[in-house]
């Protein structure tokens, strides 16, 4: 990250839905070397509930309330970081997938460091292009593979690494994920082939 070292690390959350309050629980873990500083999400109820249980989280953990500034407008927030009138550092994107990449671009050409939820993009091309913004403005790209530090995973990486399965010569593996229709239902992007890729 561009020379923040010193300091603590201030996080916009973009998109207020299901998977941000994984990722309030995260930045309230690790408060000591980062802060949430503001919201966006263009639903008004996501924006009060996402900020009522941060509030709550904060409480829980014995830490003080902070102020949050809210957006609900992309724009907007990213607007308010070039004319200096908001301090961020990194923006998570817990937006529609199809989203991510125009929404990487916008930051990372304001010189925001970059940390998107899977997938990064629907496309390859998309992604590509991703990454070589992100490098060009000479900022951060994250993409969450949050199952990489699933314990049961962390457990066979380390046996893969000390041989303990001799010569691996081939890997077969079911995952049994699903999503049932109450997923999709969820929110209307669910689902669709511009944000969502399809089902």
């Amino acid at each position: 990250m561009k020379n923040i070292k010193s300091k603590k690390i201030n996080i916009a959350l973009i998109g207020c839905g299901r998977i941000s309050q994984k990722h309030i629980l995260a930045i309230i873990s690790e408060n000591k070397r980062c802060d949430l500083v503001a919201i966006c999400d263009n639903n008004e109820k996501q924006i009060k509930k996402i900020s009522d249980f941060y509030d709550s989280k904060l409480q829980e953990s014995n830490l003080p309330l902070k102020h949050l500034i809210k957006y609900n407008d992309y724009d907007e927030l990213i607007k308010a970081k070039l004319n200096n009138k908001i301090d961020i550092d990194l923006i998570v994107l817990a937006t529609p997938s199809g989203l991510h990449p125009m929404q990487t671009k916008i930051a990372a050409n304001s010189g925001i460091n970059v940390c998107t939820e899977k997938p990064m993009a629907l496309n390859f091309s998309d992604a590509q292009e991703m990454v070589k913004v992100c490098k060009e403005a000479n900022v951060k790209l994250f993409v969450i593979k949050q199952n990489r530090l699933n314990p049961t995973l962390q457990i066979l990486k380390k046996k893969v690494e000390e041989n303990k399965f001799g010569n691996i010569g081939i890997v077969d593996i079911n995952v049994f994920w699903q999503r049932p229709q109450s997923y999709y239902d969820q929110d209307e992007w669910r689902g669709t082939k511009a944000l969502d890729g399809g089902a």
